[in-house]
């Protein structure tokens, strides 16, 4: 079904909200066309900011109040409040038209029915159906409203770099092999599942797997990870000169390379949770997974995967509420192509360190962000509980814990650690 939608909004980074606008309606529509941007003065209530307004072209088999519903939901999640009708808004979906449907309804009027007095609407819409018939019967050409419209000229309509873009993305890599091949999905399922199917396709070392949404994201212990549009969701294969037993360190490493890359693009200090987790004042940004494929023998092969919420509204984070995204952080988006390739380059520089010098200067670099140490911390193995307190992690990357008068280590893979503090 053809359709004609309205977007608009005059709070905030207008040109921001319209185009996240048309990423998360290109997730369950398609955008035939799209008209330039607008700059249009406030309908109703003239004390506000001026519009920018765009007017979309779709084919989609949502039905209208299906439809109407989708892009009402996309507005809640972009921070739209209804507390003013014609108010200030950080993005306005209005559904213009829907084939030849005529609809009166308290829900749904079709067409929109004060199309025919807003230029801000009329305007793009002439430059992208000009032949258009308003309910009028007058062509969308011979048409015009009220209100004052300029067009926004040098205004890019593809997605800015807070979303990936394999062009942006492949611009901004350094390394040397990670990410050097490289995938971007708009969704799957995993980028971890991505992953081993480019293995079984002997893709090189470095092949880095990349998506804008997963579905079934995996956390640690095999704990469903949600990840919606906006976060960095990325899987690179390594084929490390390291025996098997340094594979917990490779993960150490990995939370290393991630701090540091969020503090070059950010000029943000987070602390790391043993072993793989990210926080910013008690809440979590990034979780760290490592994986190993196959046996571990010459040819030896592991998946180390980074989940870090970046440009996520609050909205989209509310069913993990322990969790934060840097956008919300910051009050504003974060370049994510740029983010993606500084953290490949520091991993990269990491794990060749790890390889030629031995663990030590990134076990120290894991100490000086690491949370908790000297602090209580409570131990879960299976059914068992244990309490002591943190002391840091040992040469083989294990948790060392004093329980009592003993020192204890204990490996990722076999405990869950609750800590009793609160990170700044």
């Amino acid at each position: 079904m053809k359709a004609y939608l309205s977007l608009g909004g005059n709070l905030g980074d207008r040109a921001y909200y319209l185009r996240e606008a048309r990423a998360r309606l290109s997730a369950s529509v398609q955008i035939v066309s799209a008209s330039g941007i607008y700059e249009t003065e406030p309908w109703g209530s003239t004390d506000q900011p001026d519009f920018w307004n765009q007017v979309l072209e779709i084919e989609t088999g949502l039905a209208a109040r299906d439809l109407l519903a989708f892009c009402q939901g996309i507005e809640t999640r972009l921070g739209r409040e209804r507390t003013e009708r014609w108010g200030a808004r950080t993005i306005d979906i209005d559904l213009l038209f829907y084939e030849q449907m005529i609809c009166q309804s308290p829900e749904l009027t079709l067409p929109h029915p004060r199309i025919e007095n807003r230029e801000f609407v009329l305007a793009p819409l002439r430059e992208i159906a000009p032949t258009l018939m308003l309910p009028s019967g007058r062509p969308v050409l011979e048409h015009h409203g009220f209100g004052r419209t300029r067009k926004v000229e040098h205004v890019p309509l593809d997605r800015e770099p807070w979303d990936l873009d394999e062009r942006v993305f492949a611009q901004a890599l350094k390394t040397k092999e990670l990410g050097r091949s490289f995938f971007i999905f708009d969704q799957l399922a995993s980028t971890i599942v991505q992953a081993k199917e480019a293995i079984s396709h002997d893709e090189p070392a470095g092949v880095t797997i990349l998506a804008r949404r997963q579905i079934a994201g995996i956390g640690r212990q095999r704990r469903a990870w949600i990840s919606p549009r906006g976060g960095l969701w990325l899987s690179v294969v390594l084929r490390p000169q390291l025996p098997l037993e340094d594979a917990a360190k490779m993960t150490l490493c990995a939370a290393v390379a991630a701090v540091s890359a969020i503090e070059q693009c950010c000029g943000l200090c987070l602390g790391i949770k043993w072993p793989n987790d990210l926080l910013w004042q008690g809440h979590k940004v990034a979780g760290i997974l490592a994986e190993t494929v196959g046996e571990w023998t010459q040819r030896h092969t592991l998946i180390m995967s980074l989940g870090l919420n970046v440009n996520i509204p609050a909205q989209d984070l509310l069913e993990a509420s322990s969790a934060i995204s840097l956008q919300m952080i910051l009050q504003r988006p974060v370049n994510i192509n740029h983010l993606a390739a500084v953290f490949l380059e520091c991993l990269e520089k990491d794990m060749c360190v790890l390889e030629e010098d031995g663990f030590e200067s990134i076990r120290q670099a894991w100490l000086d962000r690491a949370l908790g140490i000297g602090e209580e911390v409570v131990i879960y193995r299976g059914d068992q509980e244990f309490r002591g307190v943190m002391r840091g992690i040992a040469k083989d990357g294990c948790l060392l814990v004093s329980i009592g008068q003993q020192e204890v280590s204990f490996a990722a893979g076999e405990v869950t650690l609750h800590p009793q503090y609160s990170s700044s």
